[in-house]
């Protein structure tokens, strides 16, 4: 079985990667990092993928690193796929013209 989520919902299906749902796959996409993850291996034996923006200035470069060293320091199965310059909603086609429409630079594209 594997769940996706993006944004709040990527940090939900990371957390249920580590609690051990019976979840074999779960990728994430612009997620925010902030799941809490065990120190040690627990029953979680779901591959994780994250799809990261580095362009994302809601997840700081800090929180990132934290987020690699728990994961290691877990011995958790992981992939981080980091996209220079790439800002959050990327997988959202229409993320640009909510950005514009909104005033939210944060979204804008071109």
């Amino acid at each position: 079985m594997a769940v996706f989520g993006d944004c709040s919902g990527g940090a939900m299906v990371l957390h249920l990667a580590h609690i051990g749902t019976g979840i074999d796959k779960v990728p994430s996409f612009h997620s925010s990092l902030g799941a809490k993850i065990p120190a040690e291996k627990d029953s979680g034996n779901a591959r994780v993928v994250v799809f990261h923006g580095e362009g994302n200035h809601f997840i700081p470069t800090e929180q990132v690193i934290a987020f690699k060293g728990k994961m290691q320091n877990a011995g958790e199965i992981y992939e981080f796929i980091a996209y220079p310059n790439v800002k959050p909603s990327f997988t959202n086609p229409q993320a640009d013209e909510f950005g514009k429409e909104f005033n939210l630079p944060a979204l804008q594209y071109n």
